[in-house]
């Protein structure tokens, strides 16, 4: 009787098995697959946040405090997208909130000054904005990305336009 039940069980792990090994892999898979896409949407917010400075800057060189009031307006949109911080650590999410509210903070400021035509205060608005982005690139850089497996597929450059 021992032995038919330790065959019955032998033959019940031998089909088991193979299903859950499979449904690891494909949790894994999974997981890989969500992290693209992950990746794909930062990369887009990424070129339309560099889009739309572009085009914040451009309108402040010619004076069109509307353009730039725009432009701030859809920046600070982008800015609040949640895919931002998808890549991001859980222990590094409130480090990188900081870089985010400093944004956000700079755009707000670019905005009601060009509102008001104070041009000046946009363009130290805009400074301070940049200022923020490359403390922000810095900071993924060195902080978040470094720590992150080597061979985990978000490692590469999150921030590259290709």
């Amino acid at each position: 009787m021992k032995q038919i039940i330790a065959s019955l069980l032998a033959v019940a792990l031998a089909a088991v098995g193979p299903v859950v090994a499979f449904g690891h892999y494909q949790t894994s898979q999974n997981e890989k697959k969500q992290k693209a896409e992950e990746k794909k949407k930062v990369k887009e917010l990424m070129s339309r946040k560099l889009e739309l400075s572009h085009k914040l800057l451009t309108a402040m060189i010619l004076n069109d405090t509307q353009s730039a009031v725009k432009s701030a307006k859809d920046l600070l949109e982008v800015s609040k997208d949640p895919a931002w911080q998808s890549l991001i650590p859980k222990d590094r999410l409130e480090e990188y909130q900081i870089w985010s509210d400093s944004f956000r903070k700079n755009i707000r400021k670019i905005g009601e000054s060009a509102k008001e035509n104070n041009l000046d205060g946009a363009k130290m608005g805009y400074l301070e904005m940049t200022h923020t982005c490359f403390n922000c690139h810095t900071y993924i850089r060195d902080f978040v990305i470094t720590r992150l497996d080597k061979n985990d597929s978000a490692k590469t450059n999150l921030f590259a336009n290709r």
